[in-house]
């Protein structure tokens, strides 16, 4: 009798892996602003990273734009569609509607990492963001999210 039921605990667990194992999801979100060079650090170093964002947060006129880093978990096939959907509400526009910007998914660097920024023009105009929401979709179903405290 254990064994049977050590045996379909085991097969139930197997078909949740395997159930789970396409789904998308979003690991975590980190939003970099970006220099007048479109660089985000000046080394690759983490610190380095880190201190430089702090000086662009204290020298705005440095700022050309703010790019949202996400990594992402799941399999997915090129040719599937997934798009990345970006909407921010910012302090000069209007809290209720937030602006949205979409881009396809694109595996970028190591790993599985993505990016979508801002348009320069659209990031001067919002003023500071006050909350943000990433997700992923897949024939006009939403698939994935990761949004902020705010949202």
């Amino acid at each position: 009798m254990r064994i049977l039921l050590l045996y379909v605990c085991m097969l139930s667990l197997g078909l949740c892996l395997q159930a789970s194992e396409g789904n998308l999801r979003i690991v975590k979100v980190l939003p970099f602003l970006i220099d007048k060079k479109g660089e985000h650090t000046i080394s690759p170093s983490l610190f380095e990273r880190d201190a430089y964002q702090g000086y662009l947060r204290r020298h705005p006129a440095e700022v050309s734009t703010l790019r949202y880093d996400f990594q992402w978990k799941g399999k997915v096939k090129s040719d599937e569609g997934v798009t990345v959907r970006l909407e921010v509400r910012g302090s000069r526009g209007d809290l209720r509607h937030p602006s949205v910007f979409e881009s396809p998914l694109k595996r970028t660097g190591w790993g599985k990492w993505g990016f979508i920024a801002l348009p320069e023009g659209d990031f001067h105009a919002l003023g500071a963001i006050v909350a943000w929401r990433l997700s992923l979709w897949q024939n006009g179903t939403q698939i994935a999210e990761q949004k902020s405290f705010l949202w």
